[in-house]
């Protein structure tokens, strides 16, 4: 059975207090010849103030956690590693 993960992505939207969406695109277009972005939620045991929930919507992230189930959101990753990199704006 699959428990671990290793997910390399986009910081999303705030799921709830403890909980953020990971965006990942796809990189084989789909029967329309898109591409798609999948929201992954990720959950942090360190609370509102750690830097995975707190950094903006969009760094570079790469995780490893264990795969869960959430009563409400079903299928979770549970952070245990985080590496983020916030990329500077241009002018």
């Amino acid at each position: 059975m699959i428990c671990s993960v290793f997910l390399s992505g986009r910081t999303g939207k705030s799921i709830d207090e403890r909980t953020r969406a990971v965006e990942l695109d796809s990189i084989v277009p789909g029967s329309t010849g898109e591409f798609q972005t999948y929201d992954i939620p990720v959950r942090s045991n360190r609370g509102p103030s750690s830097h995975f929930l707190s950094v903006k919507e969009g760094a570079l992230v790469t995780l490893q956690g264990r795969l869960e189930v959430d009563p409400l959101l079903g299928l979770i990753v549970q952070l245990e590693v985080e590496e983020i990199h916030v990329l500077p704006r241009s002018k």
